[in-house]
């Protein structure tokens, strides 16, 4: 089941525009991400599953 939520975050990512992320942790229900795009660069941000969908928030720059 873990394994699964973590490609679903993944797939959301993809569709979000990021070029590359990485998997930093898994912490209750939300997953941390090392993302970079082409606007923000290198940044972390954490996802987690919500009602209408995937929130996603930055946690630092």
């Amino acid at each position: 089941m873990f394994g699964d939520k973590r490609k679903e975050v993944e797939k959301y990512l993809i569709k979000q525009g990021y070029e590359s992320f990485k998997f930093i942790e898994k912490n209750g229900d939300s997953y941390f991400y090392e993302v970079r795009n082409l606007w923000h660069g290198k940044h972390i941000i954490r996802v987690k599953d919500g009602f209408f969908g995937f929130n996603k928030e930055v946690v630092s720059k």
